[in-house]
């Protein structure tokens, strides 16, 4: 089951990072661009910062282990918590904290949630302890 959820952790982080890479490809070239009062290119900045916040939202994702513990895959909401427990947490501080800027990085991030509780469903339906 180890396996299972440093998979889920993997594949989640991957798939969520390529598809806003491609939305922000897509978005960076689709703006006109004015060539005579830009002086640099800072597009480039922009993916560091998309990667960059994968790896937290990854590394917020390491107490799913927790799921190891008998009690908490017995019970869906300490599952559910070991889940998505940092992330909640990251997100009321980012909400409460940031300013209009770093707005965007909440709107990525809802990408990252949404194909992580698609694996909390799966791991919940494969590896739940029935309490019969």
């Amino acid at each position: 089951m180890k396996k299972h959820i440093t998979y889920i952790i993997l594949k989640t982080t991957f798939i969520s990072l390529l598809l806003n890479i491609i939305i922000l490809y897509i978005f960076i070239e689709s703006r006109a661009v004015d060539h005579n009062r830009m002086r640099c290119d800072m597009s480039g900045i922009a993916y560091v910062l998309v990667i960059a916040q994968h790896i937290l939202l990854m590394l917020l994702s390491l107490p799913v282990f927790l799921n190891l513990k008998k009690i908490v895959l017995q019970n869906y909401w300490w599952s559910l918590f070991s889940f998505f427990g940092l992330h909640l947490i990251n997100i009321i501080y980012s909400a409460t904290t940031a300013n209009t800027e770093l707005s965007p990085f909440l709107l990525t991030g809802i990408l990252f949630y949404i194909i992580l509780y698609f694996y909390f469903i799966k791991f919940r339906q494969r590896f739940a302890i029935k309490n019969n």
